[in-house]
């Protein structure tokens, strides 16, 4: 992973950043340096300029593993001190341009100057400054990714502020319950990107026209999340307590947030989706149409401002959300009359602002106050954003084609798993890139300038139509990780409108690095291992509970066991095993939700005072378990209610219940129990505290499903038809599965860099496993180079279910078809579906990045032997993988050692078959 000099890459990309010739050395002297003069002001409702540094201090231990770096000190700093400093301050220079994109000034800009032993952080307010240490935590971990130790920064100087206000993202906590503790974890990830605002939808109801319009509305899940106190006038408001939040709980989520630079907007949405109200007070509601409350019954609003009055002293934003969405067209004036009273109220008694979904109401004779925003969702029976603007509304961007996501499952596949990055970075009209400005796809008169002084920002939103049931915590993390940091991409730097923006590629590769590192939290359920360790192992536990040292661990991962039920079922409702994240029961082999108190039984009995194997094995899509060495897999799944309509059956991922094995009561025995990864490869990879590298991206989603990436191989281009038409490409996948071109190809050497750019052909035929296609070299540059331009790359995935059951993994620069695989294996007594061959290698550079990325990459072959300094060449026989490594193999790879600690067995295809291909590459 390589950096251009001209620009540092992260997630948001920094606007602009000149490099000299030099480095910052972030070592173990590090310290930190508040400037005397701002250390304690106050500004925005967030921590002063100390506060964000102890905070900056915490995530910098994390990032690096220097656990003894000094407290946060305050003072000055000399230009010449000769200890590595990160010195925080106010007061860019006045000839920075740190305002909006419109123009508007904001407080979140910040300059960065980079000198030998001073790293210096210019805030226009505190808020500027600490999006300044996210930008320096991340260049920290890139840096060792990149294999500095100790990591080094360049020197230069650099500016970068956000092109729009708000850059939120809202997560609906009306229908599913949540607890503080995974919301605070979501802030503080967030945060990493510089998002701004969390947006909170705390009160709603489960859909279900069937009960809704019938005798049993009452009977409908219903949330409201914020607890009174026991004698408030409201507290029967609450429809289960135990899925509610204190003020005092909601304060500390506040706090953390703010801490981290990030502002929760509260949402109680009235007057629709108002079920939790009429279920407390069934006189507010509209006769037959329980979710709606009658706005001309006398008692109506003064209750919603008596809840109101209840819950505003505990928030600290300066806006709030009525909600106000999807109201009966009907009563439009009723509506308006409504939000413009509740809007003066909330401005009158507490000083914030207020806003409301988008929802276009037919009145002649009524409108809304313009000081009221209005968040854009839904063309055509929602808003229409260009036109408000021209009205004089302030708009917030969250139309659903780019911005939303459904817990788990859509009906009728309407929005994607996580945001699409494609779409994101080419679904605009003629193909450009989304960014808050973009309201439609495909109608450009629908969409406005970034200029436009009323168009604040934007904010993606994760639904949970479908309950508690649909989703444990940590699966609407895994939705939201990799969209959240999309996002903040393209609301910090836009779409073509700053060159040092991320193109796609770049993105694609940054962002698992940054994911797997970003401080303050472990959503990934990361075991601080190296990939492919095993977590613990026991031949046998004599006594419960034993507990280990590992509260949860996230997917993908394999728990192996085997357990002899007692004679008895008296032990069935003891857990098994227990964790922060999963309870597993012997009863139905049940996996609990501990958030939500939900149990998934896989349906399985097993039989008393006998032994019985287990192997569970999850990703973050699926987990399933193979009984005594089947291969039949059987899935944890649960069944959702879409609106009454249908039932849909749908997967379940639980981390591993791995703190407790047997609790007091299980009078069974356990033996043989493992935690490991033999199998699996963690796109929530560990992070390395040892500054070597963290664990590469290896599992990837890909057309809609899970792969695991291997790495990246080459073929001539006069082959491309035939490597297409044979068995759908490259024998890199078992049961049909398909490899998948990268697209633009590169790859680096010595020489320089290639990069291919015109499409030459696209093979697309999509299954369960991938999809193939192919690209070219553009013919118009590099000449030099041209016997290189005679490939092209590929990039190779497996099926993540198939590589799950894989027992041997063949190597061999070959391309063999169905046949010639099948009887070489079975000539060797080996199952075909269980094996996996790869062919052919792939391209490393002389520093092979994918040998010490990868815990599980191509075997030996990869290594190049350089038999002169401008001549590389592949291995004709590979070597394997017990053969001592050659001198230049030696030089030209720090980590072989580590090929032998590789959870696989792996063996090469023996030399008496021939090549496919045979090609030395170099001038």
């Amino acid at each position: 992973m390589q950096q251009s000099s001209a620009q540092l890459v992260q997630i948001p990309s920094i606007k602009s950043f000149s490099r000299s010739v030099s480095n910052f050395v972030v070592d173990t002297s590090i310290q930190i340096v508040v400037d005397v003069d701002f250390a304690h002001n106050f500004t925005g409702g967030f921590p002063t300029l100390v506060g964000f540094a102890q905070t900056f201090r915490e995530d910098l231990i994390s990032v690096t593993g220097f656990s003894n770096i000094s407290e946060v000190q305050t003072g000055k700093v000399s230009a010449d001190t000769t200890t590595s400093t990160v010195f925080l301050t106010l007061g860019p220079s006045s000839s920075s341009n740190l305002t909006l994109f419109n123009g508007k000034s904001t407080g979140e800009g910040y300059e960065f100057e980079v000198a030998q032993k001073l790293y210096t952080i210019r805030g226009v307010e505190a808020i500027g400054a600490w999006w300044g240490t996210r930008t320096f935590l991340q260049q920290v971990v890139l840096s060792i990714v990149n294999g500095s130790n100790p990591a080094m920064i360049p020197t230069g100087f650099g500016e970068d502020n956000p092109g729009w206000e708000i850059r939120g993202f809202m997560l609906d906590a009306g229908r599913h319950w949540f607890e503080i503790p995974f919301l605070a974890d979501l802030c503080v990830y967030a945060s990493f990107f510089k998002i701004n605002e969390f947006h909170i939808h705390a009160s709603d109801f489960f859909y279900d026209p069937s009960f809704l319009y019938g005798e049993d509305w009452r009977e409908l899940y219903t949330g409201f999340r914020f607890q009174p106190s026991s004698d408030s006038p409201i507290f029967n408001l609450v429809p289960e307590l135990n899925e509610s939040w204190t003020q005092t709980q909601f304060s500390t989520l506040q706090t953390t947030c703010s801490n981290h630079g990030v502002t929760l907007i509260p949402e109680i949405d009235t007057p629709a989706h108002s079920l939790v109200i009429t279920k407390w007070k069934p006189e507010l509601m509209i006769s037959g149409t329980p979710d709606l409350l009658n706005l001309s019954y006398p008692e109506t609003i003064p209750t919603l401002k008596s809840i109101w009055d209840e819950i505003l002293p505990w928030f600290t934003s300066s806006e709030i959300s009525i909600g106000a969405d999807e109201y009966s067209a009907s009563l439009a004036d009723d509506y308006i009359t409504f939000v413009n009273e509740m809007d003066e109220y909330i401005s009158g008694s507490s000083g914030k602002s207020i806003r409301i979904w988008g929802t276009s109401e037919p009145s002649t004779t009524e409108s809304i106050s313009t000081n009221v925003t209005i968040q854009h969702w839904w063309f055509p029976g929602g808003s229409i954003p260009v036109q408000l603007m021209d009205q004089g509304y302030s708009i917030i961007n969250s139309d659903q084609v780019f911005l939303y996501l459904d817990g788990k499952f859509s009906d009728g596949g309407q929005f994607p798993w996580t945001l699409n990055i494609t779409k994101m970075w080419s679904g605009a009209p003629d193909g450009e890139g989304w960014a808050p400005n973009i309201f439609s796809a495909d109608d450009p008169t629908n969409n406005t300038s970034i200029e436009n002084p009323l168009l604040r920002g934007s904010i993606m939103a994760l639904w949970n139509d479908w309950g508690n049931n649909a989703t444990t915590p940590l699966e609407v993390y895994y939705q939201l990780a990799q969209s959240l940091a999309v996002f903040a991409e393209k609301t910090w730097s836009g779409s073509g409108v700053r060159a040092s923006a991320l193109t796609q590629d770049e993105f694609q590769e940054v962002y698992p690095v940054l994911n797997a590192a970003a401080p303050g939290q472990n959503l990934n359920r990361a075991t601080g291992l190296e990939d492919g360790s095993v977590a613990f192992s026991y031949d046998r536990i004599s006594q419960f509970p034993l507990e280990t040292s590992f509260e949860s661990v996230g997917p993908p991962y394999t728990l192996s066991f085997s357990v002899k039920p007692p004679p008895t079922t008296n032990t069935s409702s003891t857990p098994l095993f227990l964790g922060l994240d999963s309870v597993l029961f012997l009863d139905s082999l049940s996996f609990k939700d501990p958030s939500t108190n939900l149990r998934y039984p896989l349906g399985v009995d097993l039989p008393p005072d006998v032994f019985t194997s287990l192997e569970i094995h999850a990703t973050v899509n699926h987990t399933y378990a193979l009984l005594n060495g089947s291969s039949s897999a059987l899935y944890w799944t649960s069944n959702l209610d879409i609106w009454g309509e249908y039932m849909q059956t749908v997967n379940m991922s639980f981390a591993a219940p791995s703190y407790i094995i047997g609790l007091d009561g299980f009078e069974g025995e356990l033996v043989n129990v493992n935690y490991d990864s033999i199998y699996i490869i963690n796109t929530h990879a560990l992070y390395d505290r040892g500054l070597k590298y963290p664990v590469y991206p290896k599992l990837v989603y890909e057309s809609g499903y899970d792969r695991v990436f291997l790495g990246y191989c080459y073929a001539e281009k006069s082959e491309v038809p035939k490597i297409t038409h044979q068995a759908y490409g490259l024998r890199a996948l078992v049961n049909s599965g398909r490899p998948k071109l990268i697209s633009p190809g590169y790859w680096e050497n010595q020489i320089g860099r290639f990069h291919y750019q015109n499409e030459m052909h696209k093979h697309n035929e999509h299954n369960n496993h991938g999809s193939l296609s192919l690209h070219s070299d553009s013919d118009s540059e590099h000449d030099e180079h041209k016997e290189r331009k005679n490939y092209v790359e590929f990039k190779i995935t497996v099926n993540v279910h198939a590589f799950s059951k894989l027992n041997f993994i063949y190597t061999s620069a070959l391309l063999l078809d169905d046949a010639s695989t099948i009887n070489y294996l079975r000539s060797k007594g080996l199952d075909s579906d269980n094996t996996l061959i790869l062919s052919p290698g792939p391209y490393v550079d002389t520093k092979p990045q994918y040998l010490n990325n990868l815990t599980f990459t191509f075997p030996p072959n990869v290594l190049l032997r350089q038999s002169s300094p401008t001549r590389k060449s592949y291995h004709r026989n590979p070597l394997q993988i017990n053969a001592e490594p050659t001198d230049v193999e030696k030089a030209t790879s720090n980590d072989f050692a580590n090929w032998m600690k590789w959870p696989k067995k792996i063996i090469d295809l023996p030399p008496d078959i021939k090549p496919w291909l045979d090609f030395t590459m170099g001038p």
